[in-house]
């Protein structure tokens, strides 16, 4: 089988898996304990939570919130401003734990900034921020793959309006582009540890100041008073070992990523029929979107299915959404072309062998559809 839905999720490292299975086995006891056993584990804990804060930056007014997962960590940031009075500004090309969250607020409080070509205009989300309780924007688009500045647009917020909060959802490019995760105008990040080699049902909220954020999940107080459930020690011991080995890697992992989209973009471009969208600008490697024009992309995914090429249509977490796409709305892309956009998606993992025989396998489902053009 060849996957290409890394953007969806990752399969499990073997760095993060052993991980795991090492943790499962001894760092089995409940760091809430009392007892010696928990404390070693909040100890465990306490040097896991330490390698995020490094990457951050995260000072003594912060902290590392581990959570089940960076939806989670999306609606705990945005549920702490229900009740304010000021703006809400984000994107529905934004993943839907972003986008959707818009049905808590008054209509009257929201501002959706268009993302035009995929790029999201400083002009627009700028517009009434002076009034603006928090804005959101995704480092990485989860379809397009396009990689926002988010750095120099959170320092042009905070210029205009200090006390607005500034959100960067890093799902897609935490570790797969490079950014300045110090960034100072950015006051909350979130993160998922399956979208990296790591295990699913564990994420993290990024907090540089924790001075009015409440827990969204009440219960036990765990996680310094901010994330209410037991903590699953096992899956972020083994997320911050896969950090771990990606801040050491990336760099080097993230220039032969760029040579390997180019090599699918080339021979994506010879193929009559595809138009790959959003090329020439500044994009994550690991994720390219096509038009396969005439063919729906639906019957594309199937037929390269059958042969056991795994891709995709949109994102998971809006696959089951019938009609037109809120997200390629929202970049401009006319309504009749949402059926034929198809997702390309690959890993760190993924060997340029298997890219090679993704591209004579999808010359041939082509071809065989080519009836239909």
């Amino acid at each position: 089988m060849i996957y290409l839905d890394y953007a969806a999720t990752s399969p499990m490292s073997e760095i993060a898996l052993d991980a795991l299975m090492k943790a499962s086995r001894e760092f089995y006891a409940n760091p809430a304990a009392g007892h010696k056993l928990g404390k070693a584990m909040q100890a465990q804990l306490e040097k896991c939570r330490q390698c995020f804060n490094d990457i951050f930056s995260v000072g003594e007014k912060g902290t590392v919130v581990f959570t089940g997962s960076a939806t989670e960590a999306n609606n705990q940031i945005l549920h702490q401003f229900i009740k304010g009075q000021g703006t809400i500004h984000l994107s529905r090309a934004d993943h839907p734990s972003i986008a959707n969250t818009a049905s808590w607020f008054r209509p009257e409080r929201m501002r959706f900034y268009q993302q035009a070509g995929g790029t999201f205009s400083p002009a627009e989300i700028l517009a009434e921020i002076e009034n603006c309780d928090v804005a959101v924007m995704c480092l990485v688009n989860n379809t397009s793959g396009i990689r926002q500045n988010v750095e120099d647009m959170a320092r042009l917020i905070k210029e205009a309006n200090p006390q607005a909060w500034v959100h960067i959802d890093a799902v897609q490019g935490f570790m797969k582009v490079d950014c300045d995760y110090t960034c100072p105008w950015v006051d909350s990040w979130s993160l998922a540890a399956h979208k990296i080699g790591g295990p699913k049902g564990v994420g993290a909220l990024v907090l540089k100041n924790t001075k009015n954020i409440k827990s969204f999940l009440k219960g036990g107080g765990q996680e310094g008073g901010l994330r209410s459930s037991t903590v699953p020690l096992p899956a972020i011991y083994s997320f911050t070992a896969q950090v771990e080995d990606l801040r050491a890697t990336s760099q080097a992992l993230i220039k032969e990523a760029d040579k390997k989209s180019d090599f699918l973009k080339n021979f994506l471009n010879q193929q009559k029929g595809i138009e790959v969208l959003f090329d020439g600008q500044n994009k994550s490697p690991f994720i390219i979107s096509i038009l396969t024009k005439g063919v729906s992309s639906d019957i594309v995914m199937r037929h390269l299915g059958e042969k056991e090429v795994m891709v995709s249509t949109s994102s998971a977490c809006s696959s089951r959404v019938k009609g037109d796409s809120a997200v390629l709305t929202a970049m401009k892309l006319d309504s009749s072309l949402h059926k034929n956009l198809l997702r390309i998606s690959f890993g760190y993992q993924t060997p340029l062998s298997e890219l090679e025989t993704f591209c004579e396998v999808f010359a041939d489902v082509w071809e065989d559809l080519s009836f239909l053009l």
